[in-house]
């Protein structure tokens, strides 16, 4: 993992008001598929989707550091791992998102019980009624300069699609980052991701799931599984606080919110 997080947190951004609340019981599995291709040892390689259990909870925070932080295109554009404090900022949000329990993990099915599981993917997940809209956004007052732009572009975006007027809904599932190890791309684990958020939303009556994709495979992959577009952006367009071009040199040419209906009826429970 690049960078020094011995100092992993900070201490202002706590989502534990949000209403919604996993109904208790043991972590769930969602499913369980097949790669598409061998490994270079000739094994194709079999996926376990599920949620994350509270063991895997640090061990989830430090991959998506090492992967998402790494790679996403904003945060690349931001040079988010130059900057410790704004680093912890965003661990802190990923490790607060997994207090509801909708987070999904990909492991990697092996049938040696001494070997420790290995992560392959990850999607950071929440549930917002519409009674959270707003405490979201100030549950996540981050306060580095970085992490404003992050964040607050993304919430301005967002403002820009009513979900229950779209959808008919008073609740959806939202995520903050998803991310595939690169020695299993191509493999479907991003599209078996996705795809769980339909067992997640019948499981749990939610009826919905919006996403902002940032970058063009992303996008790609959501389209795929049924994701239609509901607000987009062009880069160039997207200016920070002092009126410049938030995110300068990216590749994709749009910031897109996806959205996806998870179930015909919206059922409260």
């Amino acid at each position: 993992m690049e960078g020094d997080y011995s100092e992993k947190y900070v201490d202002y951004i706590n989502l534990s008001g949000l209403s919604w609340k996993r109904p208790e019981g043991p972590k769930r599995v969602w499913r369980v598929v097949d790669g598409r291709k061998k490994m270079p040892s000739g094994e194709v390689p079999r996926f376990i989707i599920q949620e994350v259990p509270e063991s895997m909870e640090e061990e989830l925070v430090d991959f998506m550091t090492k992967y998402f932080t790494a790679e996403e295109t904003i945060t690349v554009s931001q040079k988010l791992l130059s900057d410790p404090i704004a680093m912890r900022e965003i661990r802190t949000l990923w490790k607060e998102t997994l207090r509801q329990g909708v987070s999904l993990v990909a492991i990697r099915e092996n049938f040696e019980s001494d070997k420790k599981s290995e992560i392959v993917g990850v999607n950071v997940l929440f549930v917002c009624t519409n009674e959270d809209e707003d405490k979201l956004t100030s549950a996540i007052e981050v306060r580095t300069r970085k992490m404003k732009t992050v964040m607050g572009t993304q919430f301005r975006l967002a403002a820009e699609v009513d979900m229950a007027k779209i959808y008919g809904v008073d609740r959806y599932l939202g995520a903050f980052g998803l991310s595939v190890n690169p020695s299993y791309r191509g493999q479907g684990v991003a599209d078996a991701l996705l795809q769980a958020r339909t067992d997640i939303g019948q499981a749990y009556q939610i009826p919905a799931t919006e996403t902002i994709f940032t970058g063009t495979a992303s996008q790609i992959v959501a389209a795929r599984n049924g994701f239609e577009v509901l607000v987009e952006r062009k880069y160039t367009e997207i200016l920070d606080d002092e009126g410049n071009v938030a995110f300068p040199g990216v590749e994709p040419k749009f910031m897109k919110v996806m959205g996806k209906k998870l179930l015909k009826v919206n059922v409260r429970v």
